[in-house]
């Protein structure tokens, strides 16, 4: 068994194999085994994974839907590329979607929440690998975001998301991640004060301060490959 079909096998609350597969594909492309570009075999995968074709092909749509797959007809699928203009519509609906989750759930959020989020951005400082902190980072957001009690604004907030981390994955590899973390104290100081406009402003500055910076860095990458 190869060690993508174990993780698969010891995921058993994830849901069915094209949940798994998907999530699977998902994080080799956030961890950069699969670079923008690549193309997804099916039988390499299905095998990979130990399924058949079925739940790979099926896990492919669910990635294109979010994002992290483009299908050429008659090519097949290939892992997407990361462009300035797409993030710049990531960063466009987040700014219109995560204030309203800010709105609804300060107000309503409990010490327990509160604790929970300020526990998991202290992990996510001493934590050295960038999926992880990725992943922690969202589990902050999530946290603040779902005392809100809007699950279909979660859902939606969620999907874009999942692309938030693969260009967060820019600024990672640039050595840049202080930039991702700098308000995480100042938005959670926000929410205990019960400071809505606070909080709104505090999230709306650093979207813009770490979709700024992406956009430089993928900006710099597009001249290098020109260059080249």
């Amino acid at each position: 068994m190869s060690d993508s079909a174990a993780v698969l096998a010891t995921r058993p609350a994830i849901g069915d194999a094209v949940s798994s597969v998907a999530e699977a594909i998902r994080d080799q492309i956030l961890s950069g085994i699969l670079p923008a570009g690549a193309q997804l075999k099916q039988n390499r995968l299905a095998q990979e994974f130990g399924v058949s074709h079925i739940p790979v092909r099926e896990a492919f749509k669910v990635l294109e839907a979010e994002g992290f797959v483009i299908w050429h007809p008659r090519r097949g699928a290939f892992v997407a590329d990361l462009t300035i203009d797409n993030a710049g519509e990531i960063w466009e609906l987040r700014a219109q979607l995560e204030p309203i989750a800010v709105r609804h759930s300060v107000p309503r959020i409990s010490a327990r929440e509160i604790a929970l989020a300020r526990a998991l951005m202290e992990r996510a400082a001493s934590t050295p690998r960038h999926i992880d902190w990725m992943r922690l980072n969202w589990d902050f957001h999530r946290t603040l975001y779902s005392a809100a009690g809007r699950p279909l604004l979660l859902d939606m907030i969620n999907s874009l998301w999942h692309n938030v981390d693969r260009y967060c994955t820019v600024l990672a590899r640039a050595n840049d991640s202080q930039h991702l973390s700098r308000d995480h104290a100042k938005l959670l100081d926000a929410y205990e004060r019960r400071d809505v406009k606070a909080a709104s402003a505090s999230v709306l500055r650093h979207m813009e301060q770490v979709g700024d910076r992406v956009k430089v860095l993928l900006h710099k990458r597009r001249n290098m490959g020109t260059a080249s």
